[in-house]
C-alpha cells in the first residue's frame, strides 16, 4: 500500500481507513455467508464472492484514486469471508461424512498455506518489479478463475 499511498499522495489515517475496510467486509461475510450457503446452497454463494475477488483485483490492479483502493479492499475482505465460511463447508462436504474430518483439516491447512505463500510471493515479485501491481494482482485474478 505504501506504492499507491506514495501515487496518489493519501496520508497514513486514510491508509487506517482502507486498511478497516477489509476487516469490516470480512466480518460482515463471516457473519452470513456460512448461514447462506447453508440455506441456499454452497456455489450460490461461493460464485458471487470469488466475483467480488476478482471484481477487487481490476480495482487493485488498475486503482487511480482512494475510493477504488477502499472499494477494492472491501470486496477482499468480503470475498475472504466468504471464501473461509462457505469455501471450507464446500470441501468438508466434498469429503463426505467418512472423511469429514480430514476435509476439515485440509481446508484449514490450505488456508493458512495460502495466507502465508500468497504475501511471501507477492512480496518477492514486489521487490523484484519496478511496477508489481498489474503483474501481481493479474497473477491472483488467473488463480481465481
Amino acid at each position: 500500500y505504501v506504492h499507491w499511498q506514495q501515487q496518489l499522495g493519501f496520508s497514513s489515517g486514510v491508509l487506517t481507513v482502507i486498511f478497516a475496510l477489509y476487516i469490516a467486509g470480512l466480518l460482515g461475510t463471516l457473519l452470513i455467508a456460512g448461514q447462506l450457503s447453508d440455506r441456499y446452497g454452497r456455489k450460490l454463494v461461493l460464485i458471487p464472492g470469488l466475483l467480488a475477488a476478482l471484481v477487487a483485483c481490476l480495482l487493485f490492479a488498475s486503482a487511480t484514486s482512494i475510493m477504488m483502493l477502499a472499494i477494492g479492499r472491501f470486496l477482499a475482505g468480503m470475498a475472504v469471508g466468504v471464501i473461509v465460511s462457505a469455501g471450507m463447508a464446500a470441501v468438508v462436504d466434498v469429503g463426505g461424512s467418512e472423511h469429514r474430518r480430514k476435509a476439515a483439516l485440509l481446508a484449514s491447512v490450505a488456508m493458512v498455506l495460502g495466507a502465508g505463500l500468497g504475501p511471501l510471493l507477492s512480496g518477492g515479485l514486489a521487490q523484484s518489479l519496478a511496477q508489481p501491481v498489474l503483474p501481481i494482482f493479474s497473477i491472483e485474478a488467473l488463480v481465481l478463475l
